[in-house]
């Protein structure tokens, strides 16, 4: 069998070592042992909410940090250990899931009955009504006791044959009590007898109504001394305190089991006198460890306590007074209460509950054969789209087109005129939709550099998880420009274990290379799995993040046919006004300092001291003061008329123009976290020589018409390098084998079947 558990009451410092966190923790316990070698457990977690202790992290095979799960290949079930504690909209992706059947524990309904207390504020009470809605998607109940049965039948409809009470089991301590025989000290009729309470601060627990029923015993002359067991605050011991005689209350917070089970051991009552509660611990504590026990009359307590007499209303004080009179000035009724509740404790032994849990999850119904998946997987694609202008809005496009040839695919994103393309079944803006949706196999997100376009994806990834294709070797521009420096600032000083100041980050923005972190954390924290297209970011990422991340190669994504560009170029000169006999060098992308512009003009003007006529294209846009000063250094090496600029951004035929009319390729960088480049992919795919500084060609696993030159490179060793590439032919067969080899192993169609396989869903 195979379980996925929502496991975020155990990360949740507020339920992991309270009644819902204990029994979350016994039902994984008792699944597993009942189940054996055949079971699979595995944890979902919220990384938002807080880290999971080893203890509890031990309940599961693996964790995974998203809804979001693969189809599996053998019936599964998705065990809600809470489901009403936290965010449902993570549910959504599961609860529908086909071959996966929710089981949700239920443990009451408590608001609905005292919402002035717990439904007082508009989101709780909007967040307490979706998650009862999505309550009614589950297909079997756990409900802890048959009172939450009834309701469960009653509030949402379900019928009785979905239904499994499985009651809460004691922990070891009491079980352990359980099995030993009573053994109690002959009662002093001179000792003041001790009444117990187990209970909270919540005021449903009616601490009043037993303090109020202990003043009335005094007020008879009967000094009984109450304890009570529970975390109150130092403001309540005083004014309780100063309500009873003096030494007849006392307080015990943050007892161990062990503490416990002795004050019932040494315990002549205890009291149980809740006004609601979906199952009552204190009762069968009290039972398994020989206390005898006296509850209010609610639904809960009367499953446990069948007597009576033994039952009181619960805001009523003076009935409550009558009880325990009658009750400590009597031992033989103690006694007799104490050996028929005893038994009662037997239903509620780790077996007993562990018994009914599994064979409610074992039901023939629960464990069919998952449902046929369709014809072919269904993915969410979520990305810039052309005619975004973007990289990564065009290399999406392309994984896109072939993606479908295997799978349904449907495209998230902001582009509100997509270009239309072949296999697309439907376009979508980007939203949680593309997370939630349980009719989808998988979900991948597509994240770059660049604010305008990748903030909203960023932001739907880090909230509900799943595969996570980045396309840069850092996300500090983003996160700068849209989260601000602050933020930047607190994220690199968490990893950086110290305090970084907001100097370092313009620092970093301005100078990539001193970078010390790739700022991948928060996407990590959810990607299921990471997946990156350069060895270099892979390797670095595991450097820096300890975090091992899955690689595709880097595809061509433009057809650059080597023959036909052979045999247009020139034609492409013609027409861009490029003088036919000159050494054609280019150089792609919006032109800033990170892509060493300067030292592309220095080589440049080395070239021509060599005696190569040679003229260099930034083909992309410039700012004015950028070409300006490019303009003056060119200008100060004799090299004036060497530098051109295309303008603003170049569209497809002026880009195509000049991979075809380039004799030599220029693409270099001064960030080296393994970061790639679509100009340096489109450069190979189009067959140009070209000169990449190492960490970039590395990145790009480049064939060898691309010289390496180091990654500080000076414009000598640049132009020495173009120098020698002017011999490499681009006609030559050699050469075309080189560069049709590349082509195929980086090619979409094989990245498809690659990334289909990532996703677990081929």
């Amino acid at each position: 069998m195979l379980i996925f558990a929502d496991i975020r009451c155990l990360q949740d410092h507020n339920y992991a070592r309270r009644g819902v966190g204990s029994h979350a923790q016994f039902l994984l316990q008792a699944v597993r042992q009942h189940a054996g070698s055949e079971l699979r457990i595995i944890g979902l977690i919220d990384p938002e909410i807080g880290p999971l202790d080893a203890e509890h992290a031990a309940l599961c095979d693996a964790l995974r940090p998203t809804f979001r799960v693969p189809a599996a290949d053998r019936p599964a079930v998705f065990l809600q250990l809470s489901p009403m504690t936290h965010d449902t909209r993570p549910v959504a992706a599961i609860v529908g899931r086909s071959g996966v059947t929710p089981v949700s524990v239920i443990y009451d309904f408590i608001p609905l009955e005292f919402p002035h207390r717990y439904l007082t504020e508009r989101a709780g009470l909007y967040a307490y009504a979706a998650a009862l809605q999505w309550l009614s998607s589950y297909q079997r109940f756990l409900p802890i006791s048959s009172c939450v049965a009834e309701e469960t039948n009653r509030r949402l409809g379900i019928p009785a044959d979905r239904i499994y009470v499985s009651g809460v089991a004691l922990r070891p301590v009491f079980e352990a009590q359980l099995r030993r025989s009573i053994q109690r000290a002959p009662e002093d009729a001179d000792a003041r007898a001790r009444v117990l309470f187990v209970g909270g601060g919540d005021p449903r627990k009616n601490l009043d109504a037993v303090v109020d029923a202990m003043c009335m015993l005094a007020a008879r002359g009967k000094q009984p001394i109450l304890e009570v067991v529970g975390n109150y605050p130092r403001d309540v011991h005083r004014v309780l305190l100063g309500r009873v005689p003096n030494g007849s209350l006392l307080f015990h917070d943050r007892l161990s089991d062990e503490q416990l089970a002795q004050r019932y051991s040494m315990a002549s009552l205890a009291v149980v006198a809740s006004r609601a509660e979906g199952f009552s611990i204190p009762v069968i504590e009290a039972m398994a460890c020989g206390c005898p026990v006296v509850v209010s009359d609610i639904p809960a307590h009367r499953e446990l306590v069948t007597d009576p007499h033994a039952r009181f209303a619960a805001d009523d004080a003076d009935g409550l007074a009558g009880l325990l009179e009658n009750m400590l000035a009597n031992p033989t009724t103690r006694h007799a209460l104490r050996d028929a509740q005893r038994p009662v404790a037997e239903r509620f032994t780790a077996g007993a509950v562990g018994s009914r849990v599994w064979q409610a999850l074992r039901e023939p119904s629960l464990r069919a054969s998952p449902a046929p998946r369709q014809t072919q997987p269904r993915i969410a694609f979520v990305t810039p789209f052309p005619p975004d202008r973007s990289g990564v809005a065009d290399y999406s496009r392309q994984t896109v087109i072939a993606l479908s040839k295997l799978a349904d695919v449907d495209v998230y994103t902001d582009q509100v005129n997509p270009e239309v393309t072949p296999g697309v079944r439907g376009f979508y803006p980007v939203s949680a939709a593309a997370w939630l949706r349980p009719d989808y196999d998988g979900v991948v997100a597509v994240v770059g550099n660049n604010a305008d376009f990748h903030q909203k994806i960023y932001h739907w990834h880090c909230r509900y998880g799943g595969a996570c294709i980045v396309h840069d070797n850092r996300l500090l521009d983003m996160l700068c420009h849209w989260k601000g420096d602050e933020h930047v600032r607190q994220l690199a000083s968490k990893r950086l274990s110290r305090d970084v100041t907001k100097a370092e980050v313009r620092a970093w923005i301005h100078d990539p290379s001193t970078l010390p972190l790739m700022f991948f954390d928060e996407l990590l924290a959810k990607a299921q799995p990471l997946i990156v297209h350069s060895r270099g970011i892979q390797a670095n990422l595991e450097r820096l993040s300890a975090h091992r991340s899955e690689y595709l190669p880097f595809c061509v994504y433009r057809d650059l046919t080597l023959g036909e560009d052979h045999h247009s170029a020139a034609q492409n000169r013609d027409r861009l006004g490029i003088v036919d006999d000159r050494t054609v060098i280019v150089t792609f992308g919006y032109v800033s300092d990170e892509k060493r512009p300067d030292t592309c003009v220095a080589a440049v003007g080395e070239l021509r001291r060599m005696g190569v006529d040679a003229h260099l294209y930034f083909v992309g846009g410039a700012a004015p003061h950028v070409q300006q000063r490019l303009a003056e250094q060119a200008a100060g090496i004799d090299a004036a008329d060497a530098i051109h600029f295309t303008g603003d951004w170049a569209d497809e035929t002026v880009y195509r123009g000049f991979l075809a009319a380039a004799d030599l390729g220029i693409q270099l960088r001064s960030h080296f976290l393994g970061g790639l480049s679509g100009a340096l992919l489109d450069c190979i795919a189009a067959g140009i020589p070209t000169v990449a500084n190492r960490d970039l060609a590395t990145a790009l696993a480049a064939p060898d018409y691309v010289a390496a030159v180091s990654d500080y490179p000076t414009g000598s060793e640049v132009a020495a390098a173009l120098k020698q590439l002017l011999n490499v032919r681009r006609d030559s067969t050699a050469h075309s084998v080189a560069r049709d080899r590349y082509v195929g192993e980086h090619s979409f169609d094989r990245y498809a079947v690659e990334l289909l396989k990532l996703l677990n869903v081929q």
